[in-house]
C-alpha cells in the first residue's frame, strides 16, 4: 500500500490519509496523519518526474528505435 513499489499506491495512500486523519466523530480538524497525504503527493510527483525523464531519455536511444541488438545471440 506504500508509494515505493509503484505510483498507483500513492493515490490510495492519499485517500487513506485523508480518511484516517478525521476518523474520530468529534474531530474538527485533521490530526497528524494528514502529513501522510503530503508525503504521498511528494512521492507521486517525484515518481512521475523520474518516469517522464526515463521516457524522454529512452526515446533517444537508437538501439531501442531500430530494434538493433534484439537478434544478437541467436
Amino acid at each position: 500500500m506504500g508509494c515505493a513499489p509503484g505510483l498507483p499506491g500513492c493515490g490510495d495512500t492519499d485517500a487513506l490519509a485523508f480518511f484516517l486523519s478525521v476518523l474520530s466523530p468529534e474531530a474538527t480538524e485533521p490530526n497528524a496523519l494528514i502529513n501522510l497525504a503530503f508525503v504521498a503527493g511528494l512521492v507521486l510527483a517525484v515518481g512521475l518526474l523520474v518516469l517522464g525523464v526515463g521516457l524522454i531519455r529512452g526515446r533517444n536511444d537508437p538501439e531501442q528505435l531500430t530494434g538493433a541488438g534484439a537478434t544478437e545471440g541467436r
